[in-house]
């Protein structure tokens, strides 16, 4: 069991971080927190605010790397009032409802709990990406009630409203902006899963081709398994990214700007997009396509417009 030395309230009193240690004590050692121990965080939580961001930083990423059930950690923070203090846009998402043939597994602070016990892999940037991949959830829940099935709660642009609060949370946690950008990225991100069986290749080798990928996988992994349980999304990445192993995800271009500017092509904003649309097509035709006729199909499709109309070539 975990409990101070002397009275609970004079250690606390001593430095207010120690709160945030007994639960990660507790947490990584599978041990209950004595009940005075228990009552003095709970009365000293609001203190914990004094304590520097980069301080706390450390301590609650440690929280959800060491422990046996980050998820279960979260929960005691969130009943000792220290989440309140430290990540009060949690709160709401405990008590928010889903719809149920979607999340039978409960409201999204439940999901959001099992999600982080679950994880397979203990990365900083996938445990904080679980804890705030729903965060806009509570602010753009709406209920429909055109649905044909009947009212159904909905919760339209959450993604790219928690990316932007986690954004926040992040920062305001002084975390490195490289690991910022990744957690944001992947949390923006993680509603594209749903079409990935129907994007086009050259789309769909750029998304395994991210650096962020590992992480947005394992995140789309636990989102599903533990809501509606369907994998077949996960299952086709996974099929794909096999069929990926002997050649490069993203091979280099065949072609670059001044293959464009040998054709006559002025330097501009057109070379970078047609680059890009060039590259794409390769990326399409997997290996069957060499920089010769790649070159071809560029005269072929530049040639056939004006210059005035390059701007419907990129549509």
């Amino acid at each position: 069991m975990v409990r101070c030395i002397g009275e609970p309230s004079n250690r606390f009193e001593e430095d207010h971080l120690r709160m945030l240690r007994a639960v990660r004590f507790a947490k990584t050692l599978e041990f209950e927190i004595a009940p005075e121990t228990y009552t003095a965080i709970c009365e000293h939580s609001k203190k914990i605010s004094r304590i520097s961001a980069e301080r706390i930083q450390m301590e609650l990423s440690r929280i959800l790397i060491e422990s046996a059930q980050p998820g279960d950690a979260i929960v005691l923070m969130k009943n000792t009032g220290l989440i309140a203090e430290i990540i009060p846009e949690v709160l709401p998402m405990d008590g928010q409802e889903q719809p149920p043939q979607f999340h039978p597994e409960g409201d999204v602070f439940e999901h959001t709990v099992i999600m982080l016990n679950e994880m397979r892999e203990r990365s900083i940037e996938l445990a904080l990406a679980v804890l705030l991949h729903d965060v806009g959830k509570p602010p753009t829940a709406t209920l429909d009630l055109q649905d044909p099935n009947g009212p159904r709660i909905r919760f339209n642009r959450h993604a790219e409203v928690g990316a932007a609060m986690a954004e926040d949370i992040l920062l305001r946690l002084k975390y490195p902006k490289s690991l910022i950008k990744t957690v944001v990225y992947c949390i923006k991100n993680h509603m594209r899963f749903k079409d990935v069986q129907n994007m086009r290749k050259s789309k769909l080798r750029r998304m395994i081709g991210e650096p962020t990928f590992p992480v947005e996988l394992e995140l789309h992994r636990l989102d599903c398994e533990f809501s509606h349980g369907k994998l077949d999304n996960y299952e086709f990445l996974l099929r794909k990214m096999d069929e990926l192993k002997q050649e490069p995800v993203l091979p280099p271009p065949l072609v670059n700007g001044k293959d464009l500017i040998e054709m006559g092509i002025e330097e501009g904003p057109e070379i970078g997009r047609l680059l890009q649309k060039a590259y794409d097509y390769q990326l399409e035709m997997n290996s069957d396509i060499d920089r010769q006729e790649l070159l071809e199909w560029l005269r072929r499709e530049a040639g056939s417009l004006d210059s005035t109309d390059l701007s419907d070539f990129f549509e």
